[in-house]
């Protein structure tokens, strides 16, 4: 009965003793900057005779800002803002602060998540019909930001039928795109203390390549006519960000051994969206050269809180070989 009692004693100690205010990570609000959901145009038309096409296109972004909002922030004082006081700076973008019980009791209603597309973006594409139905095709997409160059990906099966005067295609798959992002978090103590608590404010900034994945469907006319139809839908997924947070991310030595920040949770912050992509226009068939393609593309993002629409203009042209 006494070592039950002694067990029972030293359990309690050991818990009083060892419990710690946990601290928690939150994101206030992230920008990124990414390419946009375009891609080549695949029209069946003459793929027995032609069964290598190289094409070229060149699109412009009509809409290219667009804002959203994100879980994870902080609450907010009556007037719409994170207040907080007794700020120490400890370098160019963190900074430690007390905040005071009872100021922040309201949820963050607004847009906390700001997207920004190129101007314009210029893709190539490989496509090669292996049989009689099947092609493999292989893209690259140029893109630009804050004078900074970056190339993304494209890999796909391909799956056509070509009649007298129409053809369809349905693909699928990977899309490589780049992403760059600057993330705000705050990280505080979960509790107050005699109506106090502290927090860290710190800035982390990430450029990664995401891999995504996508189906198409395409139908096009195939007629002796000046201009042909087409018809494109497209669905897949846009990650915007994906990182994670280390505390080789908070790089300011100033910080030096405060007990918050040996106590954040550090954790995974991502942002992943459905897409729905549709394209219509015209072709126009270049005897013994190859075909010109133009037409309007309009992106949505199914799962968005806020609609991320977006339209945009293309011209494409395939060389047949």
């Amino acid at each position: 009965m006494k070592a039950i009692f002694v067990l029972f004693l030293s359990l309690f100690l050991f818990t009083c003793c060892s419990s710690v205010d946990p601290v928690v990570n939150r994101i206030q609000n992230v920008k990124t900057e990414t390419a946009s959901q375009n891609r080549h145009i695949k029209i069946t038309a003459d793929k027995e005779d032609y069964p290598l096409q190289i094409g070229a296109t060149f699109s412009v972004n009509g809409d290219k800002n667009f804002e959203n909002s994100i879980e994870g922030h902080t609450k907010i004082n009556s007037k719409g803002f994170f207040e907080i006081d007794t700020i120490q700076f400890v370098g160019p973008e963190s900074f430690t602060f007390t905040e005071t019980e009872g100021i922040n009791d309201f949820f963050f209603n607004g847009d906390n998540f700001s997207v920004e597309y190129p101007d314009y973006e210029f893709g190539l594409e490989l496509d090669l019909a292996v049989t009689k139905f099947a092609a493999f095709s292989f893209g690259a997409n140029f893109y630009q930001f804050s004078d900074k160059s970056y190339i993304g990906n494209s890999f796909g099966l391909g799956i056509f039928k070509e009649h007298n005067d129409w053809g369809i295609r349905f693909d699928v798959g990977l899309d490589i795109r780049h992403s760059q992002s600057i993330a705000n978090f705050v990280a505080h103590q979960q509790n107050f203390d005699n109506g106090k608590r502290d927090g860290i404010f710190y800035q982390i900034k990430k450029s990664e390549s995401y891999l995504d994945r996508y189906l198409s469907l395409t139908i096009n006319t195939n007629r002796d006519w000046l201009l042909n139809l087409f018809l494109s839908y497209s669905l897949g997924t846009k990650t915007f960000y994906d990182f994670t947070v280390n505390r080789n991310d908070i790089v300011y030595d100033n910080f030096g051994n405060l007990s918050i920040l040996n106590q954040i949770e550090l954790g995974d912050f991502e942002y992943n969206q459905v897409y729905n992509s549709f394209a219509f226009g015209m072709y126009h068939n270049v005897v013994d050269f190859g075909r010109v393609v133009f037409g309007v593309r309009y992106n949505t993002l199914y799962d968005a809180e806020k609609k991320m629409n977006g339209i945009n203009t293309f011209i494409q042209y395939d060389f047949l070989f």
